[in-house]
């Protein structure tokens, strides 16, 4: 018989071998360093000092009577009409207003205040009723 044709044996292939890739290192990233730094010092803001406070004086207009008293030079002196008449607080002598203050008409609990600046005696009156006298006295 006639010989068998031969099955044709593969030829091998070459695999080729992985060659190693080479794996990059990270390099190191440098750490920042604190400097110091100056920090400039706050500047004090002097603290005002506080004026003192005006001194006050009530006066109470009551019974169709005005006062006398005596305060010191920057007090402030506030009226108040304390009856169901209308008074006023006017510098001066009866009839004679000197213009160195003179209220509006007061009706009752109504005010009216005055800065007393300089040193002195000061008469005053009630317009309205002109027998209501009062002497306020300005000490330096």
């Amino acid at each position: 018989p006639a010989p068998a044709a031969r099955a044709a044996t593969p030829t091998p292939t070459r695999t080729p071998f992985a060659t190693p890739t080479e794996t990059p290192v990270p390099k190191p990233t440098p750490t920042p360093v604190a400097m110091p730094t100056r920090t400039p010092f706050p500047t004090p803001t002097p603290t005002p000092t506080p004026s003192p406070a005006t001194p006050v004086r009530a006066s109470d207009i009551v019974n169709f009577n005005l006062e006398s008293f005596t305060v010191s030079v920057g007090t402030k002196v506030t009226w108040t009409n304390k009856d169901a008449a209308q008074h006023t607080s006017t510098s001066g002598v009866s009839d004679n207003k000197d213009g160195i203050w003179d209220s509006p008409i007061l009706r009752q609990n109504e005010m009216y205040s005055f800065t007393f600046n300089q040193p002195g005696s000061f008469p005053y009156w009630c317009t309205v009723h002109p027998f209501m006298v009062g002497t306020v006295t300005v000490e330096p």
